[in-house]
């Protein structure tokens, strides 16, 4: 019986804590902002992702969790397809990328949403949009947490 309450508990005590970490990404504060940028009018030869949270890792623990805007400048509005199609490996290459940059300690103090950043964005885009020509990056940050 002991056995497997030090199995059951810690499942319990795991399963609260996961649906407690996903209620404050998901359902706390900046609903405002975010219903503001996605009602905005995407502007052609740009391609706008939906916000997203990057946690910001610093000797093995987070410090920060940065709510970013992301828009990326095409050089012909006919590639927003193929961006929207390629969404999740862009994505994907985005958040690498985020999170080897913001690991050093120039990007911190250069800011978060230095030029450096911008220009790395755009070339891991590029780098999985093959056909598409990525002309820049427009990064904006809404809220930091610590």
């Amino acid at each position: 019986m002991k056995r497997l309450l030090k199995i059951i508990i810690p499942a319990i005590l795991l399963l609260a804590g996961g649906g407690g970490a996903a209620y404050w990404f998901f359902f706390m504060s900046g609903d405002d902002v975010v219903v503001e940028v996605l009602q905005k009018k995407i502007e052609p030869g740009t391609y706008t992702f939906d916000p997203f949270v990057v946690p910001v890792i610093i000797h093995g623990q987070v410090t920060h969790h940065l709510t970013m805007y992301l828009t990326l400048e095409l050089a012909d509005k006919d590639h927003e397809p193929d961006v929207k199609a390629a969404e999740l490996l862009v994505k994907d290459s985005i958040l690498t990328e985020l999170h080897g940059l913001y690991s050093l300690r120039q990007v911190r103090e250069q800011g978060f949403d230095s030029p450096l950043v911008k220009q790395r964005l755009a070339l891991a885009s590029a780098d999985v949009l093959d056909e598409v020509d990525v002309t820049g990056v427009a990064l904006e940050i809404k809220a930091v947490r610590k």
